[in-house]
This record gives structure tokens, sequence and C-alpha cells, in this order.
């Protein structure tokens, strides 16, 4: 990148969005030519808001209300924000739901791939078909469909921990395919990236490195998250948020593909 402008970016998401927070306060001063802003809050409220004129994000009863700068708080109240600065909205967890996966695998056996005990057996159509839906209501809502001004990109919601498959923190059934959810996880941002490239949208899966053989997240990358909202740490049996180390791995990911975008990377 050249240093004629930063390049910005805006990293929009739930309480997700906490370990890429605390991981570019980190790896920020590495990067002196990118500026990251940060809003975050409940996925509920986040999809409720609408992009208004001149990039503005504003409530849904469509009253303007004043601007605000962009924090790294949550959204207490409603506010308009400006996006039209940004080159860059990065998406972080508040789209699909890998615990759904998790759930329907437990449940059942599909056709055509490996067993694991359990009493009811899927066809590979039907499962096609619910996938196919999960694959829709983990869109971002059409708000964010078909940008040509700006680059958006969206990160795969990160997987439980592991450390769930642990008689302590969430007892499993004895059947439980412990090895085999990757191949469905997979499937599943196999699709997810091509329903949204439909839509100009960038899906950055987790990466590889950071899953477990059973296609969950690695436990160390659950140990030590951190709370948006006051940076505490999330008590111990909360397996769904991760920490620093693993939003640096996922910084690596969006950052190739940003470099990989040449209007970018040429900043």
């Amino acid at each position: 990148m050249s240093k004629t402008r930063k390049l910005k970016i805006v990293l929009v998401g739930s309480s997700h969005a906490s370990a890429m927070k605390f991981a570019w306060d980190e790896l920020g001063p590495e990067f002196p030519d990118i500026e990251v802003n940060y809003l975050a809050g409940r996925q509920e409220k986040l999809n409720r808001i609408k992009i208004g004129d001149h990039m503005a994000w504003y409530a849904p009863d469509g009253e303007q209300l004043e601007e605000a700068e962009i924090t790294d708080q949550y959204v207490q109240d409603y506010r308009a924000v400006l996006l039209s600065d940004a080159d860059v909205v990065l998406h972080v967890g508040w789209s699909n739901d890998p615990a759904f996966l998790r759930d329907l695998m437990r449940r059942i056996n599909i056709d055509g791939m490996p067993h694991h005990g359990a009493k009811a057996l899927m066809s590979r159509p039907a499962f096609d078909a619910i996938l196919q839906d999960y694959c829709q209501r983990s869109m971002l809502p059409d708000t964010w469909h078909g940008w040509t001004s700006k680059h958006v990109i969206c990160v795969e919601t990160p997987r439980r921990s592991e450390a769930i498959l642990d008689s302590q923190n969430a007892p499993k059934r004895p059947d439980e395919p412990t090895d085999g959810y990757r191949e469905v996880f997979d499937l599943a941002c196999d699709r997810l990236e091509d329903v949204m490239a439909q839509h100009a949208i960038t899906f950055v899966r987790q990466p590889a490195h950071t899953l477990a053989q059973s296609g969950l997240t690695r436990r160390q990358y659950g140990i030590g998250s951190k709370r948006l909202r006051n940076g505490k740490h999330h008590p111990s049996q909360d397996l769904a948020h991760m920490n620093p180390d693993y939003g640096k791995q996922v910084w690596a990911a969006v950052l190739d593909k940003i470099q990989q975008c040449p209007a970018l990377h040429q900043h």
C-alpha cells in the first residue's frame, strides 16, 4: 500500500467482534497505513438498522439521528454513522450460526456421509434443502448486497470450542460424531461462499489451522476470551467466544483477502 491515504476499515459485529478488536489493539502498530473503527451491538439490533442517503447508517423508523463517531462500545441507542469514508466494511459474528449444524449432526445420520449411530437417517436431498435454507438465513441483510463503491467482507462466525465435547462442559451423546463435523461445516462454507459472492460479498472462512480434528475450534483459542464492553474475561464455561490470539489469525485471513483486491491494496 502507498502512504498517500490510509485504508479505512469499519468492523461491524456482534459480541464476537471482541476477538478482532483486542487483536487489532496489538496488531495495529504494525499496520500504520490501516485505520480500523468498530461498531458492535446485539445481532437483532444490527439487523434492524438501514443504510440511507450518503451511506448513513440510521434507525429503522427513518428518522435521521445525530451523527456520531464509531466507537469500540456496544450501540446503546440508535445513531447515524457515516460509512462513506470506509473502504472496507467487515462483518463479524452476526451471520451464520455453526451451532445449528452441530445440533443437526448430533441427531441424525446423513445419507452419503459417515454414520455415527444416531437412530434417524436423513436423505441427501433433504439435507441439501436444509443446507440451502441455512445459507439463506446466514446471509447478511439485503442492505449489504451488491455494493460496488465499498468492499464488503463477512467473516465466518467461530465454531464452538472443542471443549464443548468435554463432559464437564456439555455432556455429549455417546455416539456423537466427534471427528465428523468438519465435512458438514466445510460443505456449508462452500455454499455460503458461493451465495455471498452472488451479492458481491467476500466470505472469509475460519482459518483451517484454528480447527481441531472434529471441525470445532481448537480449545486454545477459547481460553481467555474478553467481553467487548469492558475487556473482562468471559466465564470459563463460555465456549462460543474466542480470544485475541484467534482474532489475530482471522485478521491475517482478512488482510490476505484485501491484498487480493488491487483496488484496495494500492492505497
